[in-house]
């Protein structure tokens, strides 16, 4: 059995629902992940979408899911609140649109 992974998802563009139907590619791609929230980023034009190691201690996990999602893995950009009860955190951006 696959280890869940938890995930909170924030819209970084101007698509209202946007998090709604990435949560389905998401499931997809990865069939242990756990949406545990969704939120818009404080920042709502981002150009590419990214995945946040929350915990600091998954990067390993992190690359492998960041490459299957098609994203890169990046730090909590400046502005941005770090969500609580995730393990990771996908930020979307235009790219998946």
């Amino acid at each position: 059995k696959k280890t869940p992974y938890t995930f909170v998802l924030y819209n970084g563009t101007d698509v209202t629902g946007f998090t709604k139907t990435y949560e389905a590619t998401l499931k997809a791609s990865v069939a242990s992940a756990v949406i545990v929230d969704r939120d818009n980023a404080a920042k709502r034009d981002y150009d590419t979408s990214m995945l946040v190691d929350l915990s600091g201690t998954k990067s390993a996990v992190a690359a492998e899911l960041a490459k299957s999602l098609g994203m890169a893995v990046s730090t909590l950009p400046a502005g941005e609140t770090k969500p609580m009860g995730a393990d990771f955190l996908i930020i979307l951006g235009k790219d998946k649109k």
